[in-house]
């Protein structure tokens, strides 16, 4: 519950389950667990780029977060943004996308607040091509009686 409060957009969003074993998280050092720590990573202004000191911060920065968040169990990879596919958005600015292979894709969890208009798009996506073979479609419902959610299973048919 607390995790849908963090992220999704408030529960009406949704969450993306992707096998980790697909080829997309292996490249590079690949998919790796967040390391909680109870002190910030440390900067020494005097390291050079390319130094082993230099390298070991930028791990620990990409790969470090409070101690506080370590019930979200977290793993995290690292993507250098020249290799990520450019693509101009709305505001006229340019984002980096990371081309996802749609097998890659295993379940898609509706979160408990989010819209039918919403859950139609999603269904409506997941259909089209390229098909999303493997996708578990779900939605996320707060339990009645217990601080918990269920899940519920939805149906996927064009």
């Amino acid at each position: 519950i607390l995790m849908w409060g963090h992220y999704c957009d408030q529960p009406s969003g949704l969450v993306i389950g992707f096998d980790k074993s697909s080829e997309i998280f292996r490249q590079g050092k690949g998919l790796q667990p967040v390391e909680y720590v109870k002190d910030r990573v440390v900067f020494d202004a005097c390291w050079e780029n390319g130094t082993p000191e230099m390298d070991s911060y930028n791990h620990k920065l990409i790969f470090s977060k409070s101690e506080a968040w370590c019930y979200e169990k977290e793993f995290r990879q690292f993507f250098w943004l020249s290799k990520l596919t450019p693509k101009p958005l709305d505001d006229g600015t340019v984002g980096r996308f990371l081309p996802l292979p749609a097998e890659a894709v295993v379940s898609v969890t509706l979160g408990p607040r989010c819209s039918l208009d919403f859950e139609k798009d999603v269904r409506e996506l997941l259909l089209k091509p390229p098909f999303f073979p493997r996708v578990k479609l779900d939605r996320a419902v707060l339990n009645k009686d217990a601080f918990a959610i269920e899940f519920e299973p939805i149906e996927l048919k064009s």
